[in-house]
């Protein structure tokens, strides 16, 4: 078991064949018979973001090519094969290969690899030292954007009770039922009639909703301080908050 997990471990070997086969596939907004959604066709690089082209991609390795060749024939005459499976087949047919076959894809590899190396040199040429430093920071906030996510998972697969919602989501929740969007509204449109409703409403009414909040966010404070002291004794020291909870802001009434 521990030898199935190292060998399909995202840094292993398998593993990273096995994520440079993924791009191969189409991606999920992509529909295998109909043309690419807006969403997958309008995707900006970082380079195009500071006005640059899109950077000049490496070329495959002879085994990516032998892999780009014949992996559309696996599938083809086994469309329910694993992507796990397609790379170890890939892989066993890749050892017993023709070695003229290996020399043809070597040769392409080196010729393009040449090519490669000129465009590169030619790109990097025309780069300003305000686009690199553009660029450096945007590279920078795609990584913090990421780890962001990646605690953001790790805090839900370790249990933090939810926080529960506010006065106001709650009046938008309940609206969506008594009010439903029209075939005539945007959602966009509905919303601010809602909040306009919201804004209205007098303030015994939105204490309606304000002590349902309260009610459930003090619920929260204990489970949260239980969560939380739960993952101190576990070391999960980094998902523990540096603040203090901030109580659901009061109504304030309005000056007649």
């Amino acid at each position: 078991m521990l030898l199935t997990v190292s060998l399909f471990n995202k840094g292993s070997f398998l593993g990273s064949l096995i994520n440079k086969c993924r791009p191969l596939a189409p991606p999920a907004n992509i529909s295998l018979r109909g043309p690419p959604s807006v969403a997958a066709s309008t995707k900006v690089t970082i380079e195009e973001k500071v006005g640059l082209p899109i950077r000049p991609k490496k070329p495959l390795t002879p085994y990516f090519r032998f892999m780009k060749e014949l992996r559309p024939k696996i599938v083809a005459s086994n469309p329910k094969m694993s992507l796990v499976d397609i790379v170890r087949q890939v892989s066993k047919k890749w050892e017993s290969a023709d070695p003229s076959l290996k020399q043809r894809l070597q040769e392409e590899y080196k010729k393009e690899q040449q090519e490669y190396v000129e465009k590169r040199t030619k790109y990097e040429s025309k780069i300003t030292d305000e686009q690199r430093n553009q660029i450096k920071e945007l590279k920078q906030e795609k990584v913090e954007a990421k780890e962001r996510r990646m605690m953001r998972r790790r805090i839900k697969d370790l249990g933090r009770p939810k926080k529960p919602a506010s006065a106001f989501i709650r009046f938008i929740a309940k609206e969506r039922i008594r009010t439903p969007q029209t075939a005539q509204q945007t959602f966009r449109e509905w919303h601010q009639a809602a909040t306009q409703r919201w804004s209205v409403l007098s303030p015994a009414e939105k204490e309606i909703y304000m002590q349902e909040s309260r009610k459930d966010f003090e619920t929260y404070r204990k489970e949260i301080a239980q969560w939380e002291e739960k993952m101190i004794r576990l070391g999960h020291i980094d998902v523990v908050r540096q603040t203090n909870l901030i109580d659901p802001p009061e109504i304030k009434p309005k000056k007649r």
